[in-house]
């Protein structure tokens, strides 16, 4: 088929990311990244890679840290997009190198990581005063 869909797919691909599902969001986004079967649209592409990114889709996660780096679709930010690609490999079970990687492997250190890593990406509210300690991964 091509770069073609039909338009009851591509309603029906947006009906399931605006119900919450992280892959027909991540899915959205790809499609407006590339312009398949809608308008070519990099920051809908960003809206869609972040709503499935705070979910914990890898893929979603890494597509977004691409954005940050290239700045397509959203202001270019190094930082969020080095955490983001560490936070993809931490939820695919990549391997990570260095002290990173022996730290990560250890759960509670673990679920720290994840979290400091997904406040240096923006994808979490400081709702609460639950806040993780301050790991300062930054690069």
């Amino acid at each position: 088929m091509g770069n073609q869909q039909s338009a009851e797919d591509i309603a029906e691909l947006i009906k399931a990311a605006e119900q919450g599902v992280a892959d027909a969001q991540f899915n959205l986004g790809l499609h407006y990244k590339l312009g398949i079967g809608v308008p070519q649209n990099d920051a809908e592409a960003v809206k869609w890679y972040i709503k499935a990114a705070k979910q914990g889709m890898a893929e979603a996660q890494y597509n977004l840290g691409d954005c940050y780096k290239s700045g397509k679709g959203i202001p270019q930010d190094n930082i969020k997009a080095e955490a983001l690609f560490d936070l993809s490999k931490i939820t695919k079970g990549s391997n990570l190198s260095g002290i990173f990687g022996v730290l990560a492997a250890k759960p509670v250190i673990r679920e720290a990581i994840i979290s400091e890593l997904k406040r240096q990406a923006g994808l979490t509210q400081n709702s609460s005063g639950d806040a993780p300690p301050n790991l300062s991964l930054a690069r």
